[in-house]
């Protein structure tokens, strides 16, 4: 488009005086939103709506010589305008394992000729450590039944899984234990009543109890067929 990089993705609302390199522009910079410990969320000083145009920016999560490590790392994230203007990398954390990451910005920038024309862009790592007691797994919804899965990390822990619309309105109440630390739980789409719900947006509620974490509560969001 006739700019350098820099130039065309800088955002110019906030970058007025320092002129900051793309180096800098990839140094990720955790905010505190207060969607911790579930959602990890990074700040890019890059214009967002500039970005849109030509590319996109991805949150990289345990990559060895910019290629990822482990399939399905950071799998879960979105990037999102910040009230500045600035781009947002924003992690669900609670499908990854706990314990030390490494992470890094990628930018992808899309040629002008083919699909096939990028470029790729990489900025230094950033040592995270994520505390999460519950992992989630990919869990099965449709319009049939739910299989709800998650992985704690004592063996011997209980819990209790409580389905909520996105409203917020009570749906069920599903308890239970595990001495293997793998949580499987069948939902049949009712509510406590036995009746069928039919509204297939809802929020599934863990409160886990073991040794490890005491008393945690992690939420999965999930609607029918996603």
């Amino acid at each position: 488009m006739g700019q350098p990089i820099v130039e065309l993705l800088r955002n110019k609302a906030v970058d007025t005086t320092n002129q900051l390199a793309l180096d800098q522009m990839l140094t990720l910079k955790q905010v505190i939103t207060g969607e911790e410990p579930s959602i990890a969320t990074f700040e890019l000083p890059i214009s967002y709506d500039s970005l849109k145009q030509v590319g996109l920016a991805f949150l990289l999560v345990d990559a060895v010589n910019n290629e990822p490590t482990i399939p399905g790392a950071g799998a879960y994230q979105e990037c999102d305008r910040a009230t500045n203007g600035d781009c947002l990398l924003e992690w669900n954390i609670t499908f990854e394992p706990p314990g030390a990451h490494r992470l890094q910005a990628e930018l992808f920038i899309q040629g002008q000729k083919s699909k096939s024309d990028y470029q790729k862009y990489y900025g230094s790592v950033l040592p995270f450590y994520s505390s999460n007691v519950c992992q989630f797994d990919n869990d099965v919804f449709d319009s049939h039944g739910a299989i709800l899965q998650a992985k704690v990390f004592d063996p011997n822990t209980s819990y209790s899984i409580e389905l909520r619309s996105t409203d917020g309105k009570h749906i069920k109440t599903i308890v239970g234990k595990t001495t293997t630390g793998n949580i499987q739980e069948l939902w049949d789409l009712t509510d406590d009543k036995g009746s069928i719900v039919t509204n297939l947006q809802v929020d599934a509620v863990f409160h886990i109890t073991n040794s490890i974490s005491g008393v945690a509560i992690l939420t999965l969001s999930r609607s029918a067929g996603r």
